[in-house]
């Protein structure tokens, strides 16, 4: 399998800490980010919310898709420009977005997260959230 061009999502995202719904004003932070640094012991579903535009130089047979670092949390939802996306087969944190790329893309993922149930320090996007390049290949990139 060939190794994927990736770029970090990191940077100004905009957050609605748990508790907010849509009529919330949200929160502009800096992404990696534990979920105890921006909303402490709070447990529920935060929405991270990004945009960035397509990436250049893709190739018509190329994949993108979206990489949630691991123990981020429960993910209630990740879309793409509106889409819902569906996890790929063989890994939950791993979305194709191919399909839906727009020249300017807005990216918003529900995190579920109680930081009671965990002992560890990590939790929401404590890592950056992955655009993935894949050239197509014989091997699917969620092997």
């Amino acid at each position: 399998m060939t190794v994927p061009h990736c770029i970090r999502l990191q940077g100004p995202w905009q957050v609605i800490p748990p508790g907010g719904d849509a009529a919330t004003t949200p929160i502009d932070t800096r992404i990696p980010a534990t979920w105890k640094s921006l909303f402490g012991e709070a447990a529920g579903t935060a929405i991270f919310r990004r945009r960035f535009n397509t990436p250049t130089q893709l190739e018509e047979r190329d994949r993108v898709l979206i990489r949630i670092p691991d123990d981020a949390g429960e993910i209630f939802r990740c879309s793409l420009n509106g889409v819902v996306l569906s996890p790929c087969a063989t890994n939950p944190l791993l979305f194709e977005v191919t399909a839906y790329l727009k020249e300017f893309n807005h990216l918003e993922v529900h995190l579920n997260f109680t930081p009671a149930e965990t002992r560890c320090d990590v939790g929401g996007l404590w890592k950056p959230v992955l655009l993935e390049i894949h050239a197509l290949t014989s091997h699917s990139p969620d092997e």
